[in-house]
C-alpha cells in the first residue's frame, strides 16, 4: 500500500518469520472506533499496493458484520 512507502522502515515491530515465510512489520491500529489490532505491511516484492491485512484479537468479520468489499475506519497509530 502507498502509506508503507511514506512510512520510516524502522518504525511498527519487526516480524521475524520462521522458515518458510517473509519478514514484514506491524504498526498498531485502532479499528471501528475502539478494537485494537495491527495492520501488518510485509517487506515483500511486488506486493499489491491496494492490499491491506489487519489482524486482530476478535473476528472483525463476524464482530463488525463485514463481508467482501464493505469499508470501516481503521487508525493507524505510528509510535
Amino acid at each position: 500500500m502507498e502509506m508503507f512507502n511514506r512510512v520510516d522502515k524502522y518504525s511498527g515491530i519487526k516480524v521475524s518469520p520462521r522458515n518458510g515465510y517473509l519478514p514484514g512489520r506491524l504498526y498498531r491500529v485502532l479499528i471501528a472506533h475502539g478494537i485494537w489490532g495491527a495492520v501488518v505491511g510485509p517487506e515483500v516484492p511486488r506486493y499489491p499496493e491496494e492490499l491491506i491485512e489487519i489482524i486482530a484479537p476478535l473476528y472483525l468479520r463476524k464482530v463488525l458484520g463485514l463481508k467482501d468489499g464493505d469499508e470501516t475506519e481503521v487508525k493507524i497509530l505510528f509510535e
